[in-house]
Parts: C-alpha cells; sequence; structure tokens
C-alpha cells in the first residue's frame, strides 16, 4: 500500500518559495525542508501566487491561517472580498446589523462593476470569507451604538457637579421595562428525528418600574397590567401587596400612573426626613414632573438617546432582575412537569399572583454590590472618594416604619443561608429520621391505633404546594415578614427541594426481583 501524504504547513510551503527566490534549485530545497523534489515542484508551479497574497506587510504568514488548508483561504476574488470587508466596518461604525444574504447582494453587484464572470456569491464563498476574517454572527443586544459618545463624556464630566452635596445613599435612578412574564426561550434540545416546532408564542406583557439607590437600597417595585381587578386577586388588598400594581389597558406606563408613583416616592422620603436626587430618562410620560413640586425630590433628566451608557438601571441592573425573574419561571415549568408528570400545561398555572412572588424574589435576590457596579460603570463617582457596597434594607412599605426607625432601620431579609450549612442540617436531620426508622425496626412496640388516631404525614411536593399557597397568600396580603423576614419560608423551601433530591433515590436492577425461601 502506497503511504499516505502529508501535505506541508503554510509555513514551510512560505519558505520553499523564500528559498527558490533566494536562487536555490528544487533539489537543494527538498533537502532542507525534508520533502520530495516533486512536491517542492507542485508548489512552486502551482501555489506560489496564492501564497503570496496571504502574506501581510511585514511578508509573514498571519498565524490565525498557519493551520488551514490553503484552498480554503487563499481569496480568488480580491476586489469583491474587500468590498465585503469594507462595507461591514462601514456598517458596524453606524451599529447597522449585516446578515449573510446582504454580503451576497453586495458581493454580486461588486462582481458585476468588475466585469467578473462565473462569479455566483455561493454559500461556500461567503463561509470561507468569513473564515478568513474571521466573522461570526452575534446578537445584538442594547442601545449603546446609538449614544453619542461625545455626549455621554461630557455627561460623565458634568456628574460630579450635579450630585454635589448628596450623600451616595440619597442618589436614585428609576426606569420601567416591559416584562413577557410566560416568555422562556426560542431555542430547546430535542431527541434525533424530532420534529422542532414550538407552541402559541407567550406574549403577555406587564410594564415594571424599578428604582434604587447608588449604595444599594431598593425601592418597592411598581408593575402595570391590563385588568383593574385581576381574577387571582380579587379578594387581595391591592395597596398592601408586596409589589405596588396598577392597570392600564395596554399595561403601559402613562401620565397619570408615573405622577401617582413619584408622589407615593416623595411621601416616603419626605417623612423620613431625606432629600434625595432622581435620575430618570426624559420619556414622553416623565415631563409630567417638569409641572410638579417636590418637597424631598430633585428630578434629574438624563440626556437624550443616552441612557443605554448612562443610567446604571440599564447597565444591568433591569437584565439582572429578568434573569432572577427567569430562574424562578424555569423552576416552576421544572417542578410542575415533574410532579405532574406532564399531565399540566405549567403555561396555564402562571398567575399574576405567581408572577408578584417571582418579581418579589428577583428584587430581594438582587445583590446591592451589583446596583453598586451599574452606577459606578455609568460614572456615579466623586473627586477623592471610593464607594464601597454596601448592604441597605428596601424601603418600607409604610410610612410609620420609616419613622420609627431612628437609629437604624430594621432589616427586612435576613443573611442568606449558605450551602453548606443547609446540606449539613439537611443530612443531619436525615440521619436523624434513619436512627428512628432502625431503632423501630430492631425492637418494634405493638401499639393499637385507629384510622382517625393516625394523621398522614405529608409528602415533599404536598409541603412545596402548601409553602406556594402561603407565599401567594403573604405577597396579596403584603406581608414581607413572611416572604422574607422571621418566618423564612425560603430558607424552609429549600431544606424540602433538597430531601425531596436526597430521597428520590435510583432503582437498581435487584429491585425487580423478590427474595423466595427455597
Amino acid at each position: 500500500m502506497a503511504a499516505k501524504r502529508h501535505p506541508l504547513p503554510i509555513e514551510t510551503r512560505a519558505e520553499v518559495v523564500e528559498l527558490s527566490k533566494a536562487g536555490k534549485s528544487e533539489r537543494q530545497i527538498a533537502l532542507q525542508v525534508g520533502s520530495s523534489k516533486g512536491q517542492v515542484g507542485r508548489i512552486l508551479r502551482d501555489q506560489r501566487d496564492k501564497i503570496e497574497n496571504l502574506k501581510d506587510v511585514q511578508g509573514n504568514i498571519p498565524n490565525n491561517l498557519k493551520r488551514r488548508k490553503l484552498v480554503d483561504i487563499a481569496p480568488k476574488y480580491c476586489e469583491i472580498e474587500n468590498a465585503c470587508v469594507l462595507f461591514l466596518e462601514r456598517a458596524k461604525e453606524h451599529g447597522i446589523p449585516v446578515t449573510g444574504p446582504m454580503l451576497r447582494t453586495l458581493a454580486l453587484r461588486e462582481a458585476e462593476n468588475c466585469n467578473i464572470q462565473g462569479f455566483s456569491a455561493s454559500e461556500g464563498w461567503l463561509d470561507r470569507v468569513k473564515r478568513r476574517h474571521g466573522i461570526h454572527g452575534r446578537h445584538l443586544s442594547g442601545e449603546a451604538a446609538s449614544a453619542n459618545k461625545v455626549v455621554v463624556m461630557n455627561w460623565m464630566e458634568q456628574i460630579p457637579e450635579l450630585i454635589e452635596g448628596y450623600d451616595p445613599k440619597n442618589i436614585f435612578n428609576c426606569d420601567e421595562t416591559g416584562l413577557y412574564y410566560k416568555q422562556t426561550t426560542s431555542l430547546s434540545l430535542v431527541m434525533p428525528g424530532d420534529a422542532c416546532h414550538g407552541g402559541k408564542a407567550q406574549k403577555e406583557r406587564l410594564t415594571l418600574l424599578i428604582c434604587c439607590s447608588w449604595m444599594g437600597e431598593k425601592v418597592k417595585p411598581l408593575i402595570i397590567g391590563k385588568s383593574t381587578r385581576p381574577r387571582c386577586l380579587r379578594s387581595v388588598d391591592l395597596e398592601n401587596m408586596s409589589i405596588s400594581y396598577k392597570s392600564q389597558k395596554s399595561s403601559w406606563m402613562n401620565g397619570d400612573i408615573f405622577s401617582w408613583w413619584i408622589n407615593e416616592f416623595e411621601s416616603l422620603m419626605y417623612q423620613a426626613g431625606r432629600k434625595v436626587l432622581l435620575f430618570m430618562d426624559n420619556a414622553t410620560v416623565h415631563n409630567i414632573v417638569e409641572q410638579m413640586e417636590f418637597r424631598a425630590v430633585k428630578v434629574v433628566f438624563f440626556p437624550k438617546n443616552t441612557t443605554c451608557s448612562t443610567q446604571p438601571c440599564d447597565a444591568g441592573i433591569i437584565q439582572t432582575v429578568k434573569l432572577l425573574y427567569r430562574k424562578q419561571l424555569h423552576n416552576f415549568i421544572l417542578s410542575a412537569l415533574t410532579h405532574e408528570c406532564g399531565e399540566v400545561d405549567p403555561y396555564k398555572e402562571i398567575n399574576l399572583a405567581r408572577v408578584i412572588v417571582w418579581l418579589f424574589r428577583a428584587w430581594r435576590d438582587l445583590k446591592p454590590a451589583t446596583i453598586v457596579k451599574c452606577f459606578s460603570h455609568c460614572g456615579f463617582s466623586k473627586a477623592g472618594d471610593i464607594v464601597e457596597p454596601q448592604q441597605t434594607p428596601l424601603l418600607e412599605t409604610e410610612a410609620e416604619t420609616l419613622l420609627s426607625a431612628e437609629d437604624e432601620q430594621m432589616e427586612i431579609f435576613p443573611p442568606v443561608v449558605e450551602p453548606e450549612e443547609l446540606f449539613d442540617k439537611v443530612v443531619t436531620e436525615l440521619k436523624d429520621q434513619l436512627e428512628e426508622v432502625s431503632i423501630q425496626a430492631i425492637a418494634p412496640t405493638e401499639i393499637i391505633t385507629t384510622e382517625d388516631d393516625v394523621a398522614e404525614i405529608p409528602n415533599n411536593k404536598q409541603v412545596l404546594q402548601a409553602l406556594e399557597t402561603i407565599e401567594l397568600y403573604a405577597a396579596g396580603r403584603g406581608d414581607d415578614e413572611v416572604l422574607g423576614g422571621g418566618f423564612n419560608l425560603a430558607w424552609y423551601r429549600q431544606i424540602i427541594e433538597e430531601r425531596a433530591h436526597m430521597e428520590a433515590t435510583q432503582t437498581t436492577i435487584e429491585d425487580f426481583f423478590k427474595k423466595t425461601s427455597l
């Protein structure tokens, strides 16, 4: 059997061309590079021009091309390719997305202008262009490309003057965002041969308004829905919920709702004896504050079309809250499909009451350090000051609570239990239960009971459902202390989930055989 051919690397083939230019014969070159005379001849005959085209200004082969096949990286239509790369760079400067069909159309136009015959701008040609220049597809997110950099820099230079005289804990930022509260993702894992079809698009939308301070203090969020009195909240006092709720026919923010919110915010600050600075974007509904007078709040607007680079809430706070909310949504879908064996449609079980609980958890789990970093990222700093993140409590929903907390505000949420401590606690409880079971098995006692005397212990699934019912009730009644205070339902939920996971032992093959006496 003939020996397998081993093509020379691109850098070696480039060396062959250079040695040939130096006047060496093909035999001398073959001995020096460790190849055959025929292979050297083929390189000089067929690949000399292609290798020359690969070299940069210094005459070197780029490192990222050395391990690729020459046929894939040697451009055949240089004029067309250069025009496409130039177009891509210009589109990037203007923040315009570019697709493959756009580049192919441009390539065909350039071929027509250059009188190039036989060029079809195929998918293969486009793939080779992408490989040569390292072009990849990406999702465009945010609006940073549309922000005027000069305006942003001038604004950041003005920030120290604007915030002069205000403590960082009294500098706030508020912003609205849309929340498709049933939407998960358009990507999914499927089995081989399965058709990849999605269900009905989940387009139910709420508007979420959040507000937080430079030092991580979080104000009670506001959500805007369509229904004036949602069915799931029919027996709930909407004024005392853990999250404020207002209605609008399109679930959008309007002037009436925003004026109500900012009056509530101003009232809390005034009764707490605080003078605060509130930054916000110049949305149309925000212009109503120019006609209002405040005793404890000074409103400052960000420059137009720059909030993606200047507003802390847009710098990662809103995105983090949405990610934490989606985590709650995914956990609910996972539990619903696992416990109900797929018989219940999880989306039909998602209502506004559950959304309020999940948003409360997401807002609670948002770390103050994240808020501080987002403010710093947007240029909030004082000359010579180093702002360190600190844990500050949420604003109380009742003015009386703020007035009574003179020395220090009451902390709503206790420290989160470390996973190691939680695991050790669960293991200890399980060991105690196993010891009790073992003792009963060794020395059984005869206890005569009736069905009325025995109370059936609920299983893990029933306990989790009961906890969820309590959380829904507490959220509807505004009992924040139940959700995150001394009762600590979230911590107990973790214990039950860990217990359910540990008790779900895998079935072995021995379980399918019964022991029989011979």
